[in-house]
């Protein structure tokens, strides 16, 4: 009877402790991760980008998409409130290929409000989120936009000498337009400022004046103000109260032109403005719709960025 129970309890060693087989077939990685099969067409990739990006417009989701790209992405149109759904690219009107760029594997649009023309650009149909590898577009017809309206004409003024002031600025602010004395150096490096294009300033201080009368000072704190004038080399100085600056090979910087006389729409709401209209190059009006935001402070009118 004992040598039994010995036997049994061997048996349970032997055999009741071997692990159990595993029939799960495993899968052969030798040659790298397995990808699976993509069953997605171009197509349907595309269509779930462009139904994505309408989605991010009329679910309210564009702040969210620019903090998460951080760059700035375009906005609707004033008159524009939401964008129509799409169910297939059917309902968009495909792009002739001779008006894209190489990089563009689709491109259609629609119209809305019978007005604009919203063109949807797909560089690269990963069926994700749109605004990685695609590119919206708000065009509208420069005939349909009425110029010099009576309507927008205290806005006209107000944005073209707000642009003409940008643009100096913003080239004085890297020291391009400046006149210099190079008999008159300091820290051999720093010649003594003759004069600006386009502006009588002597002074540091009206520099600064010329420029908070464009943009609103925190924005010039936090982008021009710090390389200008601030740090160990800052493109100004002053010695014995004179204005110096340093040279350079910087040209003028290339700004949008604006064609102020094609004003398509404003809107106020307290201090902020908003302002669609067209832009020009070669002096002939552009399709595509651009904004410039203004800010209204005791009868002062700023721009909240570059235009």
């Amino acid at each position: 009877m004992r040598k039994i129970i010995i036997s049994i309890l061997i048996s349970s060693i032997l055999f009741g402790c071997t692990p159990t087989q595993d029939n799960t077939s495993t899968v052969d990685t030798s040659n790298g991760p397995v990808v699976t099969e993509d069953s997605e067409t171009v197509e349907e990739k595309v269509l779930r980008m462009i139904q994505n990006c309408i989605s991010d417009y009329n679910d309210h989701r564009m702040e969210e998409m620019e903090k998460y790209m951080n760059t700035s992405l375009p906005e609707l149109p004033i008159e524009i409130t939401s964008l129509p759904e799409i169910q297939s690219l059917d309902d968009l009107t495909p792009i002739d290929d001779d008006e894209l760029t190489s990089n563009t594997t689709y491109a259609g649009y629609y119209m809305v409000n019978d007005i604009y023309r919203v063109v949807f650009k797909v560089y690269y149909p990963s069926g994700g989120y749109f605004w990685p590898n695609g590119e919206l577009i708000f065009e509208i017809d420069p005939e349909n936009i009425p110029q010099n309206n009576p309507s927008y004409a205290q806005y006209k003024s107000i944005l073209d000498e707000l642009l003409y002031r940008e643009a100096n600025i913003l080239d004085w602010m890297y020291g391009v337009g400046v006149n210099l004395d190079y008999e008159d150096v300091k820290e051999e490096k720093y010649y003594r400022v003759l004069s600006f294009s386009n502006g009588d300033i002597s002074s540091i201080e009206q520099l600064k004046g010329y420029a908070e009368s464009v943009f609103e000072k925190d924005y010039l704190e936090n982008t021009y103000y710090k390389n200008a004038f601030e740090g160990d080399s800052p493109t100004y100085k002053e010695f014995d109260g004179a204005l110096y600056c340093q040279a350079t090979d910087l040209t003028s910087i290339t700004k949008n032109i604006y064609d102020t006389s094609r004003i398509i729409a404003v809107k106020e709401e307290g201090e902020d403005i908003t302002i669609n209209l067209l832009s020009m190059v070669m002096d002939i009006p552009q399709p595509e719709m651009k904004i410039i935001k203004l800010k209204h402070k005791n009868d002062t009118y700023l721009l909240t960025e570059e235009a």
